[in-house]
């Protein structure tokens, strides 16, 4: 059975190498930047990711198996707020129907950055980023009409998805206690010993696969790096039919064939909206795994009844009985008095 929640936790999985770049940092309150993820169930993660309404609060949100769904409606504004409650700074990579944030092409966790989120922090995306100042802001529309559809792109409409990478810590100095002896052979072959693990260790990191099954590769050098991208194949000419004029009786002939329309609901670029950052330094824990990944579909009530979901808590069987055997008329004599 579905049921209603205002936030999920996110899923922890395996560290890597690491990489140093820049990121981005929001200097806006309200008008912020970050997100979270989705991964292997091995442990809970700190880090929690919900979608809230212009009014602030969380979209109602239901659990279905492994997956969590957003009950949206055309039309109106949606922002995605993550908190940070952890003492280490987050970095946030953030796709909206497949589509990455800050530049509108698709999302990649390996190859580009994302939002930097700060210790005890929480951060909110409001929209594709335009500028270093302004955001196109997320709204809910028909799939016809969202971004991602009209650049072509519009497969992966319907999911939101935020991957999340720690920032490595610094060494720390350890001080060998006051008068404290180490037989020179027993450290030479600890030394040994934790040199092969770290080399297992780096070697596994570095031959780690991506989400989408791809070798894991080094993330950009610098902020706005876009990898390059294989030219798409030049799609075939539609398909050309012929079609009765129903009104004329006569035939039109070689329209191009009507695409059909997709039901529920996508992300539409919206109206411009204030929202600063600026650039800072942030380096990877590990360069190509995210400790945490997370995944949050939407949809409207229609697509999400048809997935199952029970959108309102059913009566239980009193009630139902209280309410079919309720009376009109149940013998009340006098004026009406105030409650007790």
């Amino acid at each position: 059975m579905s049921r209603d929640l205002k936030t999920f936790s996110l899923w922890l999985c395996a560290l890597g190498a690491a990489a140093c770049s820049s990121a981005y940092a929001v200097h806006s309150g309200s008008e912020g930047e970050p997100l979270a993820a989705i991964s292997q169930p091995m442990a809970r993660s700190p880090y929690d990711v919900e979608l809230i309404g212009e009014d602030g609060r969380a979209l109602a949100t239901y659990e279905k198996g492994d997956r969590f769904y957003v009950l949206g409606l055309a039309g109106d504004r949606y922002s995605i707020r993550v908190t940070n409650p952890t003492a280490r700074r987050i970095e946030a990579l953030i796709s909206v129907d497949g589509l990455d944030v800050i530049d509108g092409e698709a999302a990649d966790f390996v190859k580009k950055r994302g939002y930097v989120v700060p210790p005890g922090g929480e951060l909110v995306v409001d929209g594709f980023r335009m500028s270093t100042t302004q955001v196109a802001a997320f709204r809910f529309s028909s799939v016809g009409e969202s971004y991602a559809e009209l650049k072509g792109k519009g497969r992966n409409v319907g999911v939101i998805g935020v991957a999340v990478f720690e920032e490595k810590e610094q060494p720390q100095m350890i001080v060998p206690q006051a008068g404290a002896t180490q037989d020179p052979a027993a450290r030479d072959r600890r030394s040994g010993a934790e040199g092969e693990a770290d080399e297992r260790a780096e070697s596994s990191g570095s031959a780690g696969k991506s989400s989408g099954g791809a070798p894991a590769a080094a993330a950009a050098d610098a902020p706005g790096d876009v990898a390059a991208t294989e030219p798409s194949p030049s799609s075939p000419p539609a398909e050309q039919r012929r079609f009765e004029d129903k009104d004329s009786g006569g035939e039109v002939c070689c329209g191009p064939a009507r695409k059909k329309s997709r039901p529920g609901l996508g992300t539409q670029w919206g109206e411009e909206r204030y929202s600063a950052v600026d650039f800072t330094s942030f380096e990877r824990a590990s360069a190509s795994v995210p400790t945490a990944m997370a995944e949050l579909r939407y949809n409207d009530s229609e697509g999400l009844r048809a997935l199952g979901i029970q959108l309102q808590p059913a009566p239980d069987a009193v009630e139902v009985e209280q309410r079919e055997t309720a009376e009109p008329f149940p013998a009340a004599r006098g004026f009406a008095t105030p409650p007790q």
